[in-house]
């Protein structure tokens, strides 16, 4: 009785399709001396290094792609401080607010012996109040996270002087400062904790 011999067709594999074992390095099975066995050969050897090539370009695919978005603004300095401003636009005469908002991201508590932790003033190229600095016994304890300083400012020129000298602006003629003129300014704080970040600064606009 003669035998049938059966042909089992297997559906290919897409190109880059993962298979368990198929990026270990495996031999080829030498083939017949046969014509159709050496071309069976050389195409399984084309289809083996196209595989390879394939494992080798997925291990370097990107699971999330880079872009500008993904990049996060979260300073990397363990202790900062920046301003946060109810309104930037204010009317001459106006008292602004807002808190200046210290990340301690140290680890640790931070202890300032400042009487007061910032003081807060509008600058305009580069000329600013000269307040004195005050002194006391107390103790300023910033635990780790964030913490909200509040603050107020004014729009009044407190740089004023009775006469004109030293390039200051005059005062009122009851020795009040006057208002500020309608201008940009900048917002600033200073410390005199030299240990305390210094929050960088944010435009206000002073209007009539």
């Amino acid at each position: 009785m003669r035998e049938n011999n059966h042909i089992h067709w297997q559906r290919p594999r897409p190109l880059g399709e993962r298979v368990a074992g198929s990026c270990s390095s495996r031999r080829l099975a030498s083939a017949s001396g046969s014509p159709s066995g050496r071309f069976v050969a050389v195409v399984a050897a084309l289809v083996f290094s196209a595989g390879l090539a394939a494992c080798s370009n997925t291990s370097n695919i990107e699971t999330v792609p880079r872009s500008e978005s993904t990049i996060t603004t979260i300073s990397d300095v363990p202790f900062s401080a920046h301003f946060e401003i109810v309104d930037t636009e204010l009317v001459a005469g106006e008292n602004g607010s807002g808190w200046i908002v210290l990340d301690n991201r140290t680890g640790a508590p931070i202890v300032s012996k400042a009487c007061t932790l910032y003081t807060p003033e509008l600058r305009r190229s580069g000329r600013g109040q000269d307040l004195p600095a005050l002194t006391c016994a107390g103790l300023w304890m910033i635990a780790v996270g964030e913490m909200r300083v509040p603050i107020t400012f004014s729009t009044l020129d407190s740089m004023c002087s009775g006469s004109q000298n030293r390039g200051l602006g005059s005062c009122l003629p009851d020795g009040k400062p006057p208002k500020l003129e309608p201008n940009d300014y900048e917002l600033t704080a200073w410390s005199m904790d030299r240990n305390l970040p210094t929050p960088p600064p944010v435009k206000i606009h002073v209007t009539p």
